[in-house]
């Protein structure tokens, strides 16, 4: 079994991968449960249908060929479990990937509740073949993560910005912080793993904008005032300075003039500060308020809360 991802937020979809083996057709039923922290079991697949061997033939590969595609081939979701995981060696690894050929797989998913509890869940195999009843051959292995970050505030202390964020989960979450210096220029970034313990508030200390990814990259946490979002360029647009050096912002590609935004001074200013990395402090003052909130209404600049 593998799983993808390893690590949820409240609401999120858990993909469940089932490798079997044939050699011969067979019925099988198989069900798979979820467990919770505190071991309540909840039913997600219950499944009776016929395994058979898949068709490896010289006459199969040639049709496959013809038409362009596996039958059957290597899992991408289950690469990327075993490669980004170290609870499994190489060996196990090369092992798995030897013996997909023969191998029938099966796919599920599950939604976890928008309610649920944080921390360590579990997922229990049930094949039952002829009266026997066997588990996954990687049971130890097979788990995942629900977990949710909360910023609780932020404060100026000389040079630094303070961030207070609260881990909700019971266990360990690695964080990737993403930390951008006052002139929001990216490529002076500084990019950092950190891991906040469980049920405890860490402070963060950053200079300029930062914000937080986590969940495996997939969720992101503003380290800014919730009234304070990133100002972030449509990024359906492109924009095209002509040769008498006026400058336009097109929509879907389209340079014809009669249909681009012509930036003003001020338009521009905003549409080149909203890079994603400054926030609304940072983008919107006193002389540009007016062409901020225009490129704002017409949705050529966006805000991230």
């Amino acid at each position: 079994m593998s799983l993808f991802p390893g690590h949820l937020k409240p609401g999120g979809i858990l993909t469940i991968h089932l490798r079997s083996t044939a050699f011969h057709p067979i019925w099988v039923r198989k069900k798979v449960f979820i467990v919770d922290p505190n071991g309540k079991r909840t039913e997600c697949l219950n499944l009776l249908q016929p395994f058979v061997p898949p068709p490896r033939r010289p006459a199969d590969f040639e049709t496959m060929k013809q038409v362009g595609e596996m039958y059957q081939a290597t899992p991408l979701l289950m690469a990327a479990h075993y490669l980004q995981n170290e609870r499994y060696n190489l060996e196990y690894f090369v092992q798995t990937l030897k013996g997909l050929r023969d191998s029938i797989h099966h796919y599920t998913t599950y939604q976890i509740p928008k309610d649920a509890l944080l921390g360590r869940y579990e997922v229990h195999l049930e094949a039952s073949l002829a009266g026997e009843t066997r588990g996954s051959g990687t049971a130890a292995m097979d788990y995942f993560f629900v977990e949710a970050l909360e910023l609780l505030h932020v404060e100026s202390r000389g040079t630094h910005r303070v961030a207070s964020v609260e881990n909700l989960s019971p266990t360990p979450v690695l964080a990737h912080l993403c930390e951008f210096p006052a002139d929001g220029d990216a490529r002076k970034n500084e990019m950092r793993l950190i891991q906040l313990p469980p049920k405890a508030v860490s402070e963060i200390s950053f200079q300029g904008s930062a914000f937080l990814l986590y969940l495996e990259g997939t969720e992101m946490l503003r380290l800014s005032a919730k009234d304070d979002p990133f100002c972030v360029r449509n990024p359906e647009l492109m924009d095209l300075r002509k040769p008498d050096g006026s400058y336009y912002v097109f929509r879907g590609g389209n340079s014809d003039q009669e249909k681009g935004f012509l930036l003003s001074k001020y338009t521009a200013e905003v549409w080149e500060l909203s890079d994603g990395f400054r926030t609304r402090n940072r983008v919107r003052n006193q002389n540009n308020a007016t062409a901020y909130d225009t490129l704002l209404e017409q949705g050529i600049i966006l805000e991230v809360m």
